[in-house]
């Protein structure tokens, strides 16, 4: 049945007053879809503008109870008098890492794995462990020695 006919018979009802929206048909069945289409170029009235950092909070999301804190942060006179200087994300946090050479020992190996856990021997010790047990090796401490075990 052809929309044109719908239409009239929808009209002609006595018992109902509303109309059914049109059916469109398919535009062009040869078309390669939207993917392959250009993007649409920017006009010269628009204006790009930089986005601040700070943002301002609506009321309503204050009254929700939501709280602004500031990016920086200021220090007071009194502490900076004291020697107290900012850093920021360009400042480098200077660590005490300890310098591992390479071959590392088994000695070396040995203490790392019962080095603390944040310390970055731990991990290395923890990996050089699984390097050898791949080996089907292992250390142990044999009168003060260290010496590596075949694993059977």
């Amino acid at each position: 049945m052809n929309t044109t006919a719908q239409n009239d018979n929808s009209a002609s009802s006595a018992g109902n007053t509303s109309s059914s929206p049109p059916v469109q048909s398919p535009i062009n069945s040869t078309s390669t879809g939207d993917k392959e289409k250009e993007a649409p170029r920017s006009s010269a009235s628009e204006i790009v503008q930089e986005v601040g950092k700070q943002v301002e909070i609506p009321s309503e999301v204050e009254k929700a109870g939501v709280i602004h804190y500031k990016e920086t942060i200021e220090i007071p006179p009194d502490v900076r008098k004291m020697g107290l200087t900012p850093t920021g994300a360009n400042v480098p946090v200077v660590s005490q890492t300890p310098q591992v050479t390479l071959p590392v020992s088994d000695q070396i190996v040995y203490q790392g794995l019962h080095a603390d856990f944040t310390n970055a021997v731990k991990w290395l010790a923890v990996w050089c462990m699984k390097k050898l047990k791949t080996a089907h090796l292992a250390l142990k401490k044999v009168h003060g020695k260290i010496i590596r075990v075949r694993l059977k």
